[in-house]
């Protein structure tokens, strides 16, 4: 029975990373496929780099064709829409 613990607890430690890693990644719009693939090989270091890594910037919709455009963009470059200014301002 000591063995059969101890293998479940070395396949825990394996695949935790695995499944945590593509889970952070997925939240930050990233590869999950690639983040499973540093967990695999690098185990909880690779969680580590996931963790560390920028995340895209999320897109918005365009209220005139529903393509999604940069958060930045003034003008959608699928239909010519003029986005007004924004509510959110860098001033503190």
């Amino acid at each position: 029975m000591d063995a059969l613990v101890w293998l479940g607890v070395v396949i825990f430690l394996w695949f935790a990373p695995i499944v945590v890693g593509s889970l952070i990644a997925d939240r930050k719009g990233l590869s999950g496929c690639g983040a499973a693939f540093l967990g695999f090989i690098l185990s909880w270091i690779g969680v580590a780099v996931v963790l560390l890594m920028p995340g895209k910037p999320k897109k918005r919709k365009c209220p005139e064709c529903a393509e999604r455009v940069m958060p930045d963009a003034r003008v959608c470059r699928f239909c010519g829409h003029r986005f007004g200014r924004s509510k959110v301002t860098d001033d503190w």
